[in-house]
């Protein structure tokens, strides 16, 4: 029951949808009963996949930092000067436009 593709489940969940407005009780029931277990069995798969990703991105970036040998303080001094001169780099976008905003306003007669 494991290798039914994604898709095929979807389907499912939409066809079960489709069902319940039949006038036939206990074909909604059975219905609602496909269909949750088939919802669920697509959640799990997307929570798994997403928690691989996770993993392996995080294994990769502590792999690059123990092959460069950058210890944990050093990355979290670095992510916080990186937003600062983000910051700092917004603030003088910031005002050079309005810098430049005045600059038009006092020529407009």
């Amino acid at each position: 029951m494991n290798v039914i593709n994604t898709y095929v489940l979807a389907v499912i969940v939409l066809a079960c949808v489709g069902v319940f407005f039949l006038p036939y009780g206990w074909l909604k029931i059975a219905a609602i009963g496909i269909g949750i277990t088939c919802f669920a069995a697509i959640s799990r798969r997307e929570g798994h996949a997403e928690g691989y990703i996770d993993g392996y991105d995080a294994g990769h970036k502590a792999g690059i930092c123990k092959i460069l040998g950058i210890k944990n303080e050093e990355i979290s001094k670095m992510t916080e000067m990186a937003t600062q001169m983000k910051i700092d780099d917004m603030v003088v976008e910031r005002m050079d436009e309005r810098k430049a905003e005045e600059s038009n306003n006092k020529t407009k007669p």
